[in-house]
């Protein structure tokens, strides 16, 4: 057996490689569908005329699926297993995205708005039962990597799904047909792929795994003769500390994530335009980009934001999903706690260098924290549910319920319209990259009393 391999091995000779081999299978064909469906959804909300009313609607929408449907699919988990907890998401999110059809026939925005309330549901499920399932499959020394590795390959796939659905509206554009029917056939196409990722799970042979049947299997291999320990009735999970903030940090880690592809492009926009009533720091080097992109000398708003729109596919979204493979290899040899501190305080800094102006160096900042948020959700996520025992589904629903912080950039936004979405931006992220690092200078540390409380053993 390999050092690789060994990544998916408990301590008692348990193998899942194959188990997890099929999960990162999952991780990127459900973040494939996820890019993919970002630009789709964006194209049909203009073709339905979404007003700035519609929009609150369908952002409404969104974040109902997470607050409602993560303690619904983590009770459902529990009683039926990750298995089927699995299945359960990924065929709400197929139902989702067979709903788009009807409503491309009968032009009808409520259907739309339930369509994807369906793909949240779906979305939201795959999020609290997937997750904690990462960190069972092997030593609990390598959760955090096992889930930012599978986070990659999610990151991979949403790298490459807008640039599909960009080649399909392409299509659908240059044949100028019936647009709404032409668009419902992607989102058919995706329902198709999730359905068949629901059949492969369906046949296989998934474990299903607890804290409890973790503590038999090492029995059984041992052989104790030794009656085991008696567990201790467990504290509320609003009681552990470490789990509290995990939730409220993972909270302003999603609000700094929307805030930040939020402004990206516009921020670019901004700063190309700053160059023509004054010089900012390495302009040569900034124009020379922008040609060069663009392939073209004429410089015009047009090309500025086909420039931006670039640079955010493919160097914001690409340092993304590198980050997360970097983070994935470097939490073999370091700490959690310690990769999290760091990402935020080169978050931090990188965003007063933003809010600086500096040119070429706020460009420069700009593209690193990239790097910075790539590794803080599966991090934040494997140290909120450690130690958590039976109650690790229920914990794992909770921090998924905190991917609704991601509504605060929107309505922010919306309230202070007058002023620039970027400076909102840029406050929520020094803010939230504060409480990141307060979290994993501290806030992870597991309290003596839920130590005294713990259900299941280290693995």
């Amino acid at each position: 057996m390999n050092k690789i391999e060994s990544f998916f091995v408990t301590k008692v000779g348990v193998s899942f490689n194959k188990v997890f081999s099929l999960l990162l299978t999952l991780f990127l064909l459900w973040g494939f569908a996820l890019g993919l469906l970002d630009i789709l959804n964006n194209h049909f909300k203009e073709i339905i005329h979404a007003n700035a009313s519609k929009l609150a609607y369908i952002l409404l929408t969104y974040y109902a699926g997470y607050l409602i449907m993560p303690l619904l699919s983590s009770r459902f988990a529990e009683r039926f297993g990750y298995k089927n907890g699995i299945i359960l998401g990924l065929m709400l999110y197929a139902l989702g995205a067979f709903l788009v059809f009807p409503t491309s026939q009968f032009h009808s925005f409520p259907l739309f708005l339930f369509s994807m309330f369906s793909i949240a549901m779906g979305m939201a499920a795959l999020e609290t039962v997937v997750n904690p399932y990462t960190t069972l499959v092997g030593q609990n020394k390598y959760a955090t990597f096992r889930i930012t590795l599978g986070q990659s390959f999610t990151a991979l796939g949403w790298f490459f799904g807008p640039f599909v659905g960009a080649n399909i509206l392409s299509d659908i554009q240059a044949n100028k047909g019936s647009e709404f029917t032409a668009l419902a056939v992607p989102y058919v196409g995706v329902g198709i792929l999730v359905l068949f990722i629901a059949i492969l799970f369906l046949i296989s042979d998934l474990p299903r795994i607890t804290p409890q049947s973790y503590k038999q299997l090492k029995i059984q291999s041992i052989k104790k003769k030794e009656e085991s320990k008696p567990l201790l009735k467990p504290r509320s999970i609003f009681k552990r500390k470490h789990f509290v903030f995990a939730v409220i940090t993972m909270m302003f880690y999603i609000a700094a994530q929307t805030a930040f592809w939020g402004f990206y492009s516009k921020y670019l926009v901004d700063l190309f335009k700053t160059m023509e009533s004054h010089s900012v720091i390495g302009q040569a080097f900034l124009l020379k980009m922008i040609r060069f992109i663009g392939n073209t000398n004429i410089v015009d708003d047009k090309l500025y934001h086909t420039v931006a729109a670039f640079i955010f596919s493919f160097v914001g979204f690409g340092l993304f999903s590198f980050g997360r493979f970097f983070g994935s290899f470097i939490l073999i040899g370091v700490k959690p706690s310690r990769l999290l501190r760091i990402s935020a305080i080169n978050g931090f800094i990188c965003s007063i260098l933003i809010a600086l102006n500096l040119g070429i160096i706020s460009f420069v900042a700009l593209c690193l924290i990239s790097l910075s948020i790539s590794a803080m959700f599966p991090i934040i996520f494997s140290l909120g549910i450690r130690k958590m025992g039976a109650q690790t589904k229920r914990a794992s629903a909770y921090l998924i319920m905190a991917i609704a912080g991601g509504s605060a950039y929107p309505i922010l936004t919306n309230i202070y319209s007058a002023e620039n979405p970027v400076t909102v931006g840029l406050i929520i992220l020094i803010i939230s990259f504060f409480v990141v690092f307060m979290y994993g200078f501290k806030g992870y540390k597991i309290d003596d009393k839920t130590r005294q409380s713990l259900m299941a053993d280290d693995m």
